[in-house]
């Protein structure tokens, strides 16, 4: 589990927890309909922090279908394979940058960002540092700039 998480985890535990002892020493009209507000919190946390990385999995895979239909209107006869990062692992960095790695470029790393509409943009490109960004082939960054 990312330290992000963690952290989040503990920022809601202890929002959770205040809430319950304040319901704890309410009157006891006020306690019952405490305890149920921090009851449905509770739930609502852990159904949260459960389903978020499966929700970004589905987002992902979604998205890599957008991105593979773009790439095969774009580049027709052309081989390429798409990856993401661990999203879990890797907290700091957006999972929403799909890297693409065409097959004849095999060294260079193209970074495609595909939001929920279904907007692609090239974003970012890795190469060797002996490669100039004049001779790639799939280049895009000028066009959407």
């Amino acid at each position: 589990m990312h330290p992000i998480t963690l952290i989040e985890i503990m920022i809601a535990s202890i929002f959770i927890l205040l809430l319950l002892m304040v319901s704890v020493i309410l009157r006891k009209k006020w306690r019952k309909n405490g305890l149920i507000l921090t009851s449905v919190l509770l739930v609502i946390t852990f159904a949260f922090f459960f389903i978020r990385p499966y929700w970004i999995d589905y987002q992902i895979k979604e998205r890599i279908v957008v991105l593979d239909e773009y790439l095969k209107e774009r580049y027709p006869g052309e081989s390429w394979e798409i990856s993401s990062i661990d999203h879990t692992t890797y907290r700091q960095y957006n999972p929403y940058h799909l890297h693409v790695t065409f097959s004849k470029e095999l060294e260079i790393q193209y970074s495609y960002h595909v939001n929920w509409k279904g907007d692609i943009k090239q974003v970012s490109v890795y190469t060797p540092d002996n490669i100039r960004l004049s001779v790639l082939n799939y280049l895009e960054i000028e066009e959407n700039q």
